[in-house]
């Protein structure tokens, strides 16, 4: 589009040109009210195009804009049929996203990704423990689907025997250090260089 918009510029100027540097005799006259009309032809050609592809661009950001809202709803459709699934399981449902980790990278390597489960594990858990919650371990956390965006993380916590999930969902959902303390566990992994686009972080 910008480059069509910068033609019909310099066609314009071609016009402007012919038009201002008539002279030298009828032949003359003639040969530059022929360019003349030839340039307004093309000028013309140009604006239409550029009218088209104006057109184009504003359907394209239309449907951009509506997938992007569908995509919104459909996550969170998600999210919450799997607190739905979690909750009818006695389990504790937590939704993570994990921002500055390439999710293809990621996923491409069997042994990070493997690592990366064991990492969130782990920090769930300590968080669990550092709430008052001591008998939940990392058996009891199941990372149950990652996806992309940047990733994000679909793990929930089966309440321990002796212990009531609607309190560990209270406890690791006003939670201030989990997000941190699950960033802090995957930062401190060795490999996960492999797949990390700068500092990470989780909301």
């Amino acid at each position: 589009l910008e480059a069509t918009r910068r033609r019909c510029a310099e066609l314009e100027r071609a016009v402007a040109s012919v038009s201002n540097g008539r002279g030298g005799g009828i032949g003359a006259e003639r040969s530059a009210a022929a360019e003349n009309v030839e340039l307004r032809k093309q000028l013309a050609a140009y604006a239409v195009e550029i009218d088209v592809l104006r057109e184009e661009k504003q359907a394209a950001s239309h449907a951009v804009y509506s997938t992007s809202e569908e995509m919104q709803r459909l996550a969170a459709e998600r999210d919450e049929l799997h607190r739905c699934y979690a909750a009818s399981n006695g389990d504790v449902a937590l939704d993570l996203t994990v921002t500055n980790v390439n999710f293809d990278r990621l996923h491409a390597n069997p042994e990070l990704l493997q690592a990366f489960h064991a990492q969130l594990k782990h920090a769930i858990t300590e968080d669990a423990r550092q709430h008052g919650e001591t008998s939940v371990c990392p058996e009891h956390v199941a990372v149950e689907g990652l996806t992309r965006g940047s990733v994000r993380v679909q793990a929930s916590v089966a309440a321990p025997v002796g212990t009531r999930a609607d309190v560990i969902a209270a406890k690791l959902g006003n939670s201030q250090t989990l997000a941190r303390g699950v960033a802090m566990s995957l930062e401190a992994m060795d490999t996960i260089s492999a797949a990390r686009e700068g500092p990470i972080g989780v909301h």
